[in-house]
């Protein structure tokens, strides 16, 4: 069937409409996206020794870096576990573990109060107890991190978010070698800093032990029941509801999950 010349000119227009528009969203797609806004900046003078003016020297220029999950570098991005290794790998050549978790057991623990500048801290949801998160102290009761929806950047250890899920404070040998603040590796961290060398440890101290090493603390296993019965098989048994603490914590859980994504 044969069109005639007003719906030739329509089609025609509408194809011209649509190549227009296609155009439009590619040469949008190829846009490069800003770099977070650097509102604060690294304040070098905070620190006297040579070393750590290197680690906050360098700290100063990843600033504005945008937030990769699993990058390493300046240019692509860069998560919060990913940053703290490249400042110390590109500062001092001092090389540490991939991911937070790792690198709170590879440091010596500090008490909050003897944070000293570059020592890392770490923060893990209450749920788990498990560390999801690290920063790198810089003075002033301040660090630098890599948020995941701000790009790497200056926060206070005093904000809401990390007081609720402060761990603990770690400082890295080598590098304490060179500062001259060597610490020995007695204290654990977790988060209320209680020291495991302490007499008369407590039950308190055993569950932060597991939930530091990723186990789920549980009751005392009941004692073993003899094998049903088949009268015992047809009578159902009514299921256990679950309690209101259950809830809560289920709920509590998730929102640390959510909270805490958006920085690691």
């Amino acid at each position: 069937m044969s069109l005639s010349t007003p719906h030739r000119k329509l089609i025609y227009s509408l194809a011209v409409i649509i190549m227009a528009a296609c155009y439009g969203c590619s040469s949008h797609k190829t846009t490069v996206q800003p770099h977070p806004v650097v509102t604060r900046h690294v304040n070098i003078s905070a620190a006297s020794a040579p070393h750590s003016r290197m680690l906050l020297t360098e700290a100063e220029k990843w600033l504005g870096t945008p937030y990769k999950y699993g990058g390493t570098t300046r240019g692509e991005g860069v998560d919060c576990s990913g940053l703290v290794m490249s400042l110390y790998s590109d500062a001092l050549s001092i090389k540490l573990p991939r991911n937070s978790a790792a690198q709170a057991e590879f440091c010596n623990a500090v008490e909050r109060d003897q944070l000293e500048v570059g020592d890392l801290v770490f923060f893990a949801p209450r749920s788990t107890g498990r560390v999801n998160h690290v920063g790198m102290y810089i003075g002033n009761g301040d660090m630098i991190h890599a948020s995941g929806s701000r790009g790497v950047m200056i926060s206070s250890l005093n904000e809401a978010y990390f007081v609720k899920n402060f761990y603990g404070c770690g400082r890295v040998e080598q590098f304490a070698s060179l500062t001259g603040k060597s610490t020995k590796k007695e204290v654990k961290n977790t988060r209320d800093n209680i020291s495991t060398s302490q007499s008369g440890q407590t039950k308190y101290d055993e569950a932060f032990k597991k939930l530091r090493q990723g186990v789920k603390t549980s009751k005392t296993p009941a004692a073993k029941t003899p094998p049903a019965t088949k009268t015992d098989t047809i009578a159902a048994t009514p299921t256990k509801q679950p309690s209101r603490e259950m809830f809560e914590e289920a709920i509590d859980q998730r929102v640390d999950s959510i909270c805490s994504a958006f920085f690691d």
